[in-house]
C-alpha cells in the first residue's frame, strides 16, 4: 500500500487502529475480475493462488503476526455466498505461513448494507456496532500481534473498526493484509 505521505489528508488524520496495511495488488483488472469471480461466481480455486501472492507480500513487508483473523461476514451474506471469501483467503494463507487461524473470535452480528458505493464516513456509520468480540477472545488476543485478512482494502473502514475492537480487547498490535487495495489517489 502507499506510504503515509501518499495518503490523502483525511486518511492521515484518522485513528485507524492498525499498525500497517499491505496488499500485493491494486484493485484493477485482472485482480478485480478474480475478486468478483471468487466472491460472486463460486470460483473457489482462485483462493489458493491469490493467498500465495498475499503470503509473498507478508514476507516482503516483514509483517509479524501471532494469530490471523478473517473479516467476518454476516449470517445473511454467508447464506447467500455459501462461504466467507476472507476466511477462504485466510485459510490458504495460514497453510503457507503456519500462523494459527481463529475464524470465530470476532462475529459480525449485524447485517450491514453493502458498502460498495459508500464513502468512508458512510461506511463508518454503516459498521457502527456491527462486530462483537466473543467471550473467549480477550484471553486469546491479549498481548498478541494480530493479522486481519480480507479481500479488498477500499477505505479501511471495516478493518479499522475491527482493529480498534481488537485493540480494546487487549491486542498488542494489529496489521492488515488484503489481496488488493483501491487507488487512494483516485478517491
Amino acid at each position: 500500500m502507499h506510504s503515509k505521505n501518499e495518503l490523502c489528508e483525511f486518511c492521515q488524520t484518522q485513528n485507524r487502529g492498525f499498525l500497517i496495511a499491505r496488499s500485493p495488488f491494486c484493485f484493477e483488472s485482472p485482480i478485480s475480475n478474480f475478486v468478483h469471480g471468487f466472491k460472486y461466481e463460486n470460483k473457489q480455486f482462485l483462493f489458493k493462488h491469490m493467498a500465495a501472492f498475499m503470503y509473498a507480500e507478508f514476507l516482503k513487508s516483514k509483517m509479524q503476526a501471532d494469530i490471523v483473523i478473517p473479516v467476518p461476514l454476516s449470517n445473511q451474506r454467508l447464506k447467500q455466498r455459501k462461504y466467507n471469501q476472507a476466511t477462504k483467503l485466510a485459510q490458504e494463507f495460514c497453510k503457507l505461513s503456519k500462523i494459527p487461524l481463529y475464524e470465530n473470535l470476532v462475529l459480525r452480528y449485524q447485517n450491514t448494507h453493502t458498502q460498495t458505493d459508500l464513502s468512508w464516513q458512510q461506511r463508518q456509520e454503516n459498521l457502527k456496532n456491527a462486530f462483537k468480540i466473543c467471550n473467549k477472545t480477550q484471553q486469546i488476543v491479549n498481548n498478541k500481534k494480530i493479522l486481519i485478512v480480507d479481500d479488498v482494502f477500499t477505505t479501511g473502514a471495516t478493518t479499522s473498526n475491527l482493529a480498534m475492537l481488537l485493540q480494546s480487547g487487549g491486542a498488542k498490535q494489529v496489521s492488515i493484509l488484503t489481496l488488493a487495495h483501491t487507488d487512494f489517489k483516485n478517491k
